[in-house]
């Protein structure tokens, strides 16, 4: 059995990356609506960023491999994103040093209720 750590992260992951694909709806650079994936905009090893719904965007399985791998997918998915918020995005993700709230169960447990009520909020809306 998983510890409870493990546990809370893999859950607030699993409803961040809900989230992210109920307000998408579709990929972000084509409009696809096949085998879609969400894609940290900042890697997702920038902890303090991995459960920020402005980190992530919806695309499909084709865009997702351009962006890994191309950088002018980059430049589209940035060109998407509001200015103030890439600045946010990326002043954060340039912190160094360890974030030790992704390592804290009451700070994960506030994050998994924050993710269910953007997601219910969004199921009130469709």
């Amino acid at each position: 059995m998983k510890n409870p750590l493990k546990k809370l992260q893999t859950k607030a992951e699993k409803l961040w990356k809900e989230y992210c694909k109920k307000r998408d709806t579709s990929c972000r650079l084509c409009g696809s609506s096949e085998v879609l994936q969400v894609h940290h905009i900042f890697s997702r090893t920038k902890k303090r960023l991995f459960l920020d719904v402005e980190n992530g965007i919806t695309l499909c399985s084709r865009c997702h491999s351009g962006v890994t791998w191309d950088d002018s997918y980059k430049e589209k998915v940035r060109r998407l994103i509001n200015s103030d918020t890439y600045e946010r995005l990326f002043e954060q993700s340039c912190i160094t040093g360890s974030f030790l709230e992704w390592k804290n169960i009451s700070y994960l447990e506030e994050q998994i209720r924050i993710l269910e009520e953007l997601l219910a909020e969004k199921g009130q809306h469709e």
